[in-house]
């Protein structure tokens, strides 16, 4: 017969009574859930601590997150440290790269990127993928450690073969660039396409553009188009640029005003300032949208102060001929210095401000 909730509720309470630190736990994780009896955070604290104080390794942790998250409990990031230390003495990899965190930004302890690289070396050395990432990282800033980039590829490399994309994207970057590793595409395009086949938007619009130019791979604008679309469905900004581009040049793929004006607008409504800037051409110059100069002007600003130079050149104009913006010479000139100030090889100041002689 099949036990209820109720029953395994009452079984478990009679163990825990007898001091059973598993059957302590088991009642804390039964009030957290509501089975079997009403929802109870304070409750499920209450039995967790118990068989925490017994040295429960699951109890520690739980009573860790309590205390990080205000879970029935007054929020407290030093007792959640305390107990997260208790399992990661234990030899509890989670607990572990928890305090690798907290040391690292200096949350509930005092911070400290040795103490950070030596809890994460400590889940490391257990196989644990995110802590042989992080300590990764640290080899290769320089974090608590000697800087050290050999050290770092090999890190990453063990992450990356257990399957941790954001250790493959790392490789992948570290053998385009040849730091720590000798420079080679091949190798890049090889991590890069293993993180990609495993959904990472990233390493997808990497292998985008590794496909558009022929680096390490086949150079191919359909293939890029297939990348760049699939990390682009993810929202991921530039690949959603990338891939209006194509779209605007119809390279890869029919030509198509339209769907590369609202991909520009996707990216840039996530504030991305080169996605700013083409959605305000494509306003500027009626391309897949309504013509608007006051639509244009808007996304010129918005990726003007991002520091976007070909931005801040078309906000100058605007503002000088008064287009979807009141004239002002003033801001025109100052808009022109700034993207000058670039070396933007436009941004050349137009005779109709020398003739004025706008100081700015």
């Amino acid at each position: 017969m099949a036990q209820s909730d109720e029953d395994a509720l009452r079984c478990y309470k009679q163990a825990a009574c007898l001091g059973e630190a598993a059957a302590q736990c088991n009642v804390g994780l039964i009030f957290r859930k509501g089975r079997g009896t009403a929802q109870n955070d304070v409750e499920a604290f209450r039995w967790h601590k118990m068989a925490a104080k017994l040295g429960d390794v699951e109890a520690q942790c739980s009573i860790g997150m309590c205390f990080k998250v205000g879970c029935g409990v007054v929020q407290n990031n030093v007792e959640a440290a305390r107990w997260y230390k208790m399992a990661a003495d234990q030899g509890d990899m989670e607990a572990q790269c928890y305090m690798g965190a907290c040391s690292k930004i200096g949350c509930g302890v005092k911070q400290s990127y040795q103490e950070s690289a030596r809890w994460y070396k400590k889940a490391a050395d257990q196989g644990n993928i995110s802590a042989q990432c992080k300590l990764g990282d640290f080899f290769e800033a320089g974090h608590g450690v000697a800087q050290d980039h050999a050290v770092a590829v090999r890190w990453f490399k063990m992450a990356a073969e257990q399957g941790g994309t954001n250790a493959q994207c790392k490789l992948g970057a570290l053998f385009a660039e040849g730091r720590g590793v000798e420079k080679s595409d091949g190798q890049a395009a090889h991590w890069f396409k293993k993180a990609a086949l495993l959904g990472e938007a990233v390493a997808q619009y990497h292998m985008g553009l590794f496909c558009i130019n022929g680096c390490g791979v086949m150079q191919s604008d359909v293939e890029a188009v297939r990348w760049y679309t699939k990390a682009a469905n993810q929202g991921f900004a530039m690949a959603q640029v990338q891939l209006g581009a194509m779209f605007a040049r119809g390279r890869g793929v029919a030509l198509n005003d339209i769907e590369a004006a609202r991909l520009f607008r996707k990216a840039a409504d996530q504030g991305d300032a080169q996605a700013q800037f083409s959605i305000g051409i494509c306003f500027k110059t009626g391309r897949g949208v309504a013509q608007s100069d006051v639509e244009a002007a808007r996304y010129f600003r918005q990726a003007a102060e991002q520091g976007h130079a070909a931005a801040q050149c078309d906000l100058s104009r605007a503002f000088l001929e008064g287009l979807g913006v009141p004239q002002s010479d003033v801001e025109a000139a100052r808009w022109l210095k700034r993207a000058a100030e670039q070396g933007h090889a436009q941004a050349q100041l137009p005779w109709e401000l020398a003739s004025r002689l706008v100081a700015v």
